[in-house]
């Protein structure tokens, strides 16, 4: 595998120079290295019977194809015949079994590396751009006179963009650096005193921390992501080598 990019690269060299200048003006090119990356990738990669029969029969059912009429002009239209289908049915089965075979001994350290940008949180936020307003709003929600989600309709500047002030699931990555320290630091359902970012006034609560945790499904996200960065590596080093 690791010398597959030079394999890939002599393949589209074999390209009729006309053809290479279309895929390169059509933006095309890049999208044919990485079919033919993943696929000299898999091609020796086997599926049990079973599991191949049982993928394809269940595609059949989610397009509603399984009728031989109906899966013929699916196919017309897609330009494909039966033998490209089932090909393209079980790519993604064979890409999870390199991604098991390559990638696994890196799960841990690119978790890690991520889980910031993965934890989630859900807060509800009221943002004013007058400090005694955002002092009133505080003291009547802690007096609970009114409810979070009440105040943030009636007076946030976002209360067209968070309906009740709620914001989330999300990553706080992108967060001003104040903001994304106070949702961390902060203990669900405390209500947050009125601070000033930049030129608005901020009524803050966390609603919900969700940590991510390394678990099964975690694990094929993090599988599949350490494929992409490798697949995305190989295309530029055989697109930079090819353009000069």
């Amino acid at each position: 595998m690791e010398n597959i990019d030079s394999l890939v690269q002599k393949l589209i060299e074999t390209l009729d120079v006309d053809l290479l200048r279309f895929l390169r003006r059509g933006n095309l090119l890049r999208r044919l290295v990485r079919e033919i990356l993943i696929n000299e990738i898999i091609k020796n990669i086997n599926i049990s019977r079973k599991i191949e029969q049982e993928s394809i029969c269940n595609f059949y059912i989610e397009k509603r194809i399984e009728d031989i009429k109906t899966r013929r002009k699916f196919l017309l239209y897609q330009g494909l015949n039966e033998s490209d289908l089932h090909h393209q049915i079980l790519v993604p089965l064979k890409i999870k079994k390199v991604c098991s075979e390559k990638f696994k001994d890196n799960l841990d350290a690119h978790f890690l590396k991520r889980k910031e940008e993965l934890d989630q949180f859900i807060y509800s936020i009221i943002r004013v751009d007058n400090a005694d307003l955002a002092h009133e709003i505080y003291l009547r929600m802690e007096a609970k006179e009114e409810e979070f989600s009440t105040l943030a309709n009636k007076y946030s500047k976002e209360k067209n963009v968070y309906k009740n002030g709620l914001v989330g699931p999300t990553s706080i990555m992108r967060c001003h650096p104040l903001l994304k320290e106070l949702i961390r630091s902060s203990i669900p359902g405390d209500l947050i005193k009125p601070f000033k970012l930049e030129n608005s006034w901020i009524i803050l609560r966390v609603e919900e921390k969700k940590s991510a945790k390394l678990d099964l499904k975690m694990e094929e996200k993090m599988m599949f992501e350490l494929f992409e960065i490798y697949i995305q590596d190989k295309i530029n080093k055989i697109l930079n080598n090819l353009i000069k």
